[in-house]
């Protein structure tokens, strides 16, 4: 009983220390998951950000669930619309939601992702998280060269505190499983 309890406890601290302010999945997402496997990352336009921004969170999700989950991600068609039968290779939308204020040296990020299923873009999961970030932290310098060569200076300081938003958002998205032919798929995706 005390090991129980002790668990309890552990838990109850590590979600009052976590920066996740809500988790809704739908009851079969495990299920549904698996018929959700070609996705494509959508940045809301209610988001407060600029178009720089956009492109880089963009960016940024999409690599960190290319490399860190099963799905296969398509980069969004240039007239994006949501699900629609002109892309009938995307069965899914990551759909981000960034609220950001900065405050002096200080970026307060709220993110949300919704997971919707195609064709009726149904959410199946969607979690927020929450946290700040330090603008001055040198923490991936090559990342951040990265995206600074593709839009420019003024985006230096937002890499890493998307990065790690992002990263912390997806830690609570399960994957999907994938065929060895998916595989393959995924890999073909990736490399283009």
């Amino acid at each position: 009983m005390k090991i129980v309890t002790g668990l309890l406890f552990f838990l109850f601290g590590l979600l009052n220390c976590s920066s996740l302010t809500s988790l809704n999945k739908d009851p079969l997402y495990e299920k549904k998951v698996n018929f959700t496997k070609r996705i494509t990352v959508f940045i809301n336009n209610q988001s407060n950000i600029t178009k720089m921004e956009q492109n880089t969170l963009s960016d940024i999700t999409r690599d960190l669930m290319s490399h860190h989950k099963e799905f296969i991600v398509y980069k969004p068609p240039l007239k994006f619309s949501g699900c629609s039968r002109d892309f009938n290779k995307i069965e899914g939308i990551f759909n981000v939601l960034l609220k950001q204020e900065q405050v002096q040296n200080e970026l307060n990020l709220e993110l949300t992702g919704s997971f919707l299923q195609c064709p009726d873009s149904k959410s199946i999961w969607t979690a927020t998280v929450k946290k700040s970030y330090n603008l001055n932290s040198s923490d991936n310098e090559s990342l951040r060269s990265t995206y600074i060569q593709k839009y420019g200076m003024g985006i230096g300081n937002r890499v890493n505190p998307y990065f790690q938003i992002v990263n912390l958002l997806i830690e609570y998205l399960e994957s999907p499983q994938l065929t060895d032919d998916e595989k393959d798929e995924k890999i073909e995706v990736e490399s283009v």
